[in-house]
């Protein structure tokens, strides 16, 4: 087993990566969007650590922008 991490918007999955955090995403998340969770809750069990960050669209995109992905720059690429 090893550990997993992606983005998604709400159930859609935009992108993925296996065993480390893309750097760049370290641009869109900051410490305070960080939410930790142990799923198993089934006794004896080992639970593995799950870590999320999240934050509101609004800010994603307030995000996304400062970083040049602005609206236009996106329907332009697209």
């Amino acid at each position: 087993m090893g550990s997993y991490c992606g983005i998604h918007f709400d159930k859609l999955s935009i992108c993925g990566s296996k065993s480390e955090v893309p750097g760049d995403w370290a641009a869109l998340f900051q410490e305070r969007d960080r939410r930790e969770t142990r799923p198993t809750q089934e006794v004896g069990a080992d639970p593995d650590l799950c870590v999320e960050y999240a934050a509101s669209r609004d800010v994603i995109l307030r995000r996304l922008s400062i970083l040049g992905a602005t609206d236009e720059a996106v329907q332009r690429a697209f």
